[in-house]
């Protein structure tokens, strides 16, 4: 999962900081020894990468390499390359019991990416490719990696969400570390095409990928259970194999599937509209006590609440007979400017008016096409250059 609204170029992170009183500060500008760093970082995972007692940050990164941020025990971070992994998901554990982080990674194993395994940490935070993990034929897509003592054996198992290509399917992979570099593998496919069908693009009815793992013992059986996050939306077809659903630990290693809808399913499933995290501390709340009525509204304006306003004139923008509406951000696109000159120069490109929180900033709607999927992907550019909505340090 991407860490930010971006493109393929990169984009700049910004870096929060706790405080003592719950709240988070932006803190890139302070403690960063490089603050605009771009970077298109797919994957990324938190540890203390060079043993020196404090937490540490590893990114990937689609330059054949990995970016590693080493904290100095005050917060403050240092940038430098720390491996030449290219991955798109990556989890940190002792995998061969020296006593550091190793680094499990993982991408698509079709093309670019390094090979699904193991690099190694010299325990100074460098990371060099060492083990090869087991592939499986046909499922070369792996967006997630994690890691638990599945078989409570003392060392650290890997499970990995797998699909086919353009995400078609889902699975899981269980690799039970054997010891000594040394790794045994189990498949259990949970939704599969029909043989003949054939994915144009990204965004098909058979892509139902697991976004992420949860490792808890769901039934209170003493064992850990495997839960799933991720297979779409509740409408997707296939979503209640995936969204809801865990693979129940039989012990020695073996798991059997239970979905979202098995009445032997022991997730307790709460509508999405009725939690919130903002200022609830955990609590179930109506959307009528979120300010603006969204989350993700909520934490836009806390980002913003002590920004300047972005200056703009709406002499350049057409105002919309009806906003058009981006309901799971709660934002609406208001205006639109400088058509004449985008229909002739810059066609598909547009600035737009974008009201959210309270807030009325300037965006970019592009379109882009795939002729290889007869696919047109539209995209919200907040300009990366400038931080998100305009807003510097963000």
């Amino acid at each position: 999962a991407d860490h930010a609204i971006g493109h393929h170029n990169g984009i700049r992170d910004s870096y929060f900081l706790s405080q003592a009183d719950g709240t988070w500060v932006e803190s890139s500008q302070t403690h960063l020894i490089d603050p605009n760093y771009q970077i298109f970082d797919h994957g990324g995972a938190v540890g203390d990468l060079d043993a020196d007692g404090d937490v540490d940050i590893v990114l990937t990164e689609l330059a054949n390499r990995l970016t590693c941020w080493f904290n100095d025990g005050t917060g403050f971070l240092s940038r430098r390359t720390c491996g030449d992994v290219n991955a798109f998901a990556i989890e940190l554990g002792d995998m061969d019991g020296d006593g550091d982080l190793d680094l499990v990674h993982a991408g698509h194993e079709y093309g670019g990416p390094s090979p699904t395994g193991i690099a190694l940490n010299d325990g100074r935070g460098n990371f060099t490719r060492s083990i090869r993990l087991p592939k499986v034929d046909d499922w070369g897509t792996v967006p997630e990696v994690g890691l638990w003592d599945l078989d409570t054996d003392g060392d650290l198992d890997v499970v990995l969400s797998r699909a086919g290509i353009l995400y078609v399917g889902t699975g899981v992979q269980i690799i039970e570390n054997m010891g000594y570099g040394s790794y045994a593998s189990s498949f259990y496919p949970i939704v599969t095409a029909p043989d003949d069908y054939v994915a144009e693009h990204e965004g098909n009815e058979w892509n139902n990928f697991i976004e992420n793992f949860q490792f808890h013992d769901v039934d209170s059986d003493g064992r850990t259970d495997i839960a799933f996050i991720g297979g779409g939306s509740d409408d997707q077809q296939n979503a209640q194999l995936v969204r809801g659903a865990y693979f129940k630990n039989l012990g020695g290693l073996e798991f059997s599937h239970v979905a979202a809808n098995d009445p032997k399913n022991h997730v307790l499933r709460v509508p999405e509209s009725l939690f919130s995290g903002m200022d609830s501390q955990g609590q179930i709340v109506s959307n009528a006590d979120i300010p603006f009525g969204n989350v993700y509204a909520a934490a836009f304006d806390g980002f913003v609440s002590e920004q300047p306003v972005q200056a703009f004139s709406m002499d350049d923008f057409l105002m919309l007979d009806e906003p058009i509406l981006l309901p799971t951000s709660g934002a609406s696109i208001t205006a639109m400017g400088n058509l004449a000159i985008h229909d002739s120069v810059l066609a598909g490109k547009y600035d737009v008016v974008v009201e959210w929180a309270g807030r009325e900033y300037v965006a970019t709607l592009c379109q882009e096409y795939y002729p290889q999927y007869a696919f047109l992907a539209n995209r919200l550019v907040f300009g990366a250059d400038k931080g998100s909505g305009g807003f510097g340090s963000l």
